[in-house]
């Protein structure tokens, strides 16, 4: 059964499935922790990186050749995944740096890279589970919901990962878990403004 934490952060901010996402990382953690400082964890600065620059490509159905979407993925390959953005093999872009700026750029931040390299050096913590932010699709759409069925269609999922489809702040959203036959319909509630 999937716990309300572990959903929580799905809702900081809801998405709706048209586009995918761009740009820079949600969250540019910095560089490899100072002293006195924990090493950084997968949940809380790893996961930011990996959905912002790596998801895209590396899921289900798209070009890559292996998903990198949970702790288990990435942990799996921490050791390349390391190697290849050090290398500034992944994510994939030509141009070199210092001949001019270009929009959508897919280098990551030198921030980033540190990050990544003071996780696989720090052993590859997961974290708290609670702070990891849910991959999503699509661009921003504020929704109101009640809680109290928001918590049943997430506790009738018996799945470990939930979806939360979401078209317009006015339609139905669709709760399902990952391979359930089962779908939870729930309406959603006018906000104010």
């Amino acid at each position: 059964m999937t716990t309300i934490p572990h959903v929580l952060s799905l809702f900081a901010v809801l998405w709706s499935p048209d586009l995918a996402p761009q740009g820079p990382s949600p969250k540019s953690p910095g560089a490899a922790p100072a002293a006195g400082k924990s090493a950084p964890t997968f949940t809380q600065d790893v996961a930011p990186i990996v959905l912002g620059h790596c998801a895209t490509c590396h899921r289900p159905g798209e070009v890559a050749p292996f998903p990198l979407l949970s702790f288990a993925d990435v942990q799996k390959r921490g050791k390349m995944i390391r190697q290849v953005v050090d290398d500034r093999f992944m994510p994939p872009w030509h141009p070199e740096p210092g001949y001019g700026e270009f929009r959508n750029c897919l280098r990551l931040p030198d921030a980033d890279v540190h990050t990544i390299d003071a996780w696989v050096e720090g052993g590859m913590a997961e974290g708290p589970k609670e702070a990891l932010p849910a991959p999503f699709a699509g661009e921003p759409l504020e929704i109101g919901f009640n809680p109290e069925f928001l918590r049943d269609g997430i506790e009738s999922v018996q799945s470990d990962e939930i979806q939360l489809k979401l078209i317009s702040p006015l339609r139905p959203g669709l709760i399902q878990g990952e391979g359930d036959d089962y779908s939870y319909l729930i309406m959603p509630i006018r906000l104010a403004g």
